[in-house]
């Protein structure tokens, strides 16, 4: 299948090249979740067929007061609330889970993972949702059996409590100014951001970067990899990977950690701060700094003793090795293409 330039088109190639290439005998079944989360156009599910063969089925599944997502599937299916004989089985509300199911859930995970079920965070609550109990269950699997518990685990009655949990249990395992700033540039694009465009654009900030060479000045002024894939690999779960503007980005899966990112950390920064992280942002689509030395001024005693910076007053000038953001460029089959991220972002 080809990728459809607009919704119509969209849903007429679905309706032809799918569907009618599924063989009778065969099923097919279309799970699409969380379809709030996609572009606001895309919110009157006019891209959805609204006839499937016996043999496809299609489940989405959305916030039910988000957008007018529900409304307009409700028009899809001719929902009628006079009349719902031939639609109420249509329509499944998923309600928190019940204290017993979270006691069989969580043992099985557990099990899995051959531990012990931690009963007493749990027994208090009489609804969880999905994603609190998740994020409880990635938290507790990975103590240690000689670790105690933390009591202020036992706090955490909401889903953006333990987001807020997890930033600061990482932020003091990471680097906390690169931790911070990590979080800010990677939600403060409106799509996601690019493996290769976070570090760039981390390696710019000279913050960062006097964070995490306190006791020495490379020769190359920039952010080790491994860094920031010590911090992906610990938000894993959290994160994934999407196309956006023909490009490959990671974005927060879930509209929480967009929302605890941005009261906790964007919405806190002060007026230089914000001048700063969004002016790398600038910097790296602009090219302002590719191929040229950006200064970054030292502060501390010794390594400007150490390094003979007192003439230039603590100052250097080091390539940041960044990579290159053409407006176009040509594509491995000759085709002139458009950096749709630098014109976009």
């Amino acid at each position: 299948m080809d990728i459809c330039p607009d919704i119509l088109q969209l849903r007429h190639q679905l309706e032809t090249n799918l569907f009618l290439n599924i063989p009778e005998n065969e099923y097919l079944i279309i799970q699409l979740d969380s379809i709030d989360q996609l572009e606001t156009d895309a919110y009157d599910c006019q891209w959805l067929p609204k006839f499937f063969p016996k043999n496809v089925k299609c489940i989405v599944s959305t916030l039910p007061d988000y957008g007018d997502i529900l409304s307009n599937l409700k028009i899809i299916i001719n929902y009628d609330p006079l009349s719902i004989e031939n639609t109420q089985n249509l329509l499944v509300l998923v309600v928190p889970f019940e204290a017993s199911t979270v006691d069989i859930v969580f043992n099985n995970w557990l099990q899995m993972k051959q531990r012990s079920f931690i009963r007493q965070l749990m027994e208090v609550r009489t609804e969880i949702l999905p994603l609190f109990m998740k994020l409880i269950f990635d938290i507790i699997s990975t103590w240690h059996s000689y670790d105690s518990i933390d009591d202020q685990l036992k706090t955490l009655c909401h889903v953006d409590d333990c987001i807020r949990y997890l930033f600061n249990q990482l932020q003091k395992k990471h680097n906390s100014i690169l931790f911070h700033r990590a979080l800010c540039y990677m939600t403060a694009c409106r799509n996601g951001i690019g493996q290769n465009e976070l570090e760039d654009v981390l390696s710019l900030d000279n913050n960062v970067l006097k964070s995490v060479f306190q006791h020495y000045i490379p020769p190359v002024r920039r952010l080790p990899g491994i860094l920031w894939t010590r911090i992906r690999n610990d938000l894993d779960e959290y994160i994934t990977e999407k196309e956006i503007d023909d490009s490959s980005v990671i974005y927060w899966y879930h509209r929480r950690f967009i929302e605890v990112v941005n009261a906790q950390y964007i919405s806190k920064l002060s007026i230089d701060e914000r001048k700063i992280i969004f002016g790398n942002m600038v910097d790296l689509y602009k090219e302002a700094w590719k191929g040229k030395n950006k200064p970054i001024k030292i502060d501390d005693p010794k390594l400007v003793g150490k390094y003979d910076l007192k003439e230039s007053n603590g100052e250097i000038h080091a390539n940041r090795f960044i990579t290159s953001q053409p407006i176009e460029f040509v594509d491995v089959n000759g085709h002139v293409q458009f950096n749709k991220r630098k014109l976009n972002e």
